[in-house]
């Protein structure tokens, strides 16, 4: 299936129209719901431009534009010509280049730097991971939510961070990742089609992914819960990535935030 080849890292996994199409019904919608629940933990940041490297056909403007009001311009960065003609329809504005991200090159100055889904297509992606840092304020950085895909998260975060980057989402820290695999979730709404497409019966699907953002100031961080709460009677019990590592926190009825603590879930932070 187009979905495995994408999530295993196999490329090309487009090389026929059919391909395209199966990829703007099925993929494109978690591939923006990804970014956009990736971003809604930036949104406080006033960004006004965009670098998406390894744009697609625009995803990632799609889902800023949901979430950074101030957003006015974007440039993407794509190798694929079929995307770029694909994403001139449906970005509106913005400067389309066509490149190759596994060839050395500087970018021009961005408030954002986004790679989403990107990295697996790269044997080595470092220096194009340090120019988007020379260039942008912020960097985000965004791979399936599998181990392959988390471990590429981590060597981008330990990269950036010896480089004197701070860390914005998901950790509380930056120091060393306690976890062995650290992913999250998105539900999203199914199409009649998108559901036919994939044999599926259900209504919506989760799409999982693991991130990183960093930024050249720091800003103020907070616990984030790193799995599904455990909601029991009377209590509830959080897994949490903290300033001291992974704890579990259990919340009780005694507790006087009870009621608004137990309407968190897998990805928020908390300050407990």
């Amino acid at each position: 299936m187009l979905r495995d080849l994408y999530r295993k890292g196999k490329y090309p996994f487009l090389t026929k129209q059919e391909h395209y199409d199966a990829y703007l019904l099925t993929r494109l919608p978690a591939t923006q719901a990804a970014i956009t629940a990736v971003l809604g933990q930036i949104r406080e940041y006033r960004v006004r431009s965009l670098l998406d490297l390894g744009a697609g056909p625009g995803a990632g403007w799609l889902a800023a534009k949901q979430v950074f009001p101030h957003l006015e311009t974007g440039t993407f960065i794509e190798a694929d010509p079929k995307f770029i003609e694909i994403g001139k329809k449906m970005v509106e504005g913005g400067v389309w280049e066509k490149r190759d991200l596994r060839q050395p090159g500087t970018f021009l100055p961005h408030d954002l730097a986004l790679m989403s889904y990107s990295l697996g297509e790269m044997e080595s992606w470092n220096e194009v991971v340090l120019e988007a840092w020379k260039a942008c304020q912020i960097v985000a950085v965004i791979e399936p939510g599998t181990p392959e895909g988390f471990r590429r998260i981590l060597s981008v975060r330990d990269l950036l961070i010896q480089q004197g980057a701070s860390v914005l989402a998901p950790c509380p820290h930056a120091k060393a990742c306690p976890s062995n695999w650290c992913h999250f979730s998105v539900r999203l709404e199914r199409s009649g089609e998108h559901r036919r497409a994939k044999g599926g019966l259900l209504g919506y699907e989760d799409e999982k992914f693991s991130y990183i953002v960093v930024g050249k100031e720091p800003r103020q961080l907070k616990s984030r819960i790193v799995r599904h709460p455990q909601k029991r009677k009377g209590h509830t019990v959080f897994e949490l990535c903290t300033l001291n590592g992974l704890e579990k926190k259990v919340v009780t009825r005694s507790d006087a935030s009870y009621k608004t603590l137990r309407k968190l879930d897998w990805g928020d932070t908390v300050d407990l």
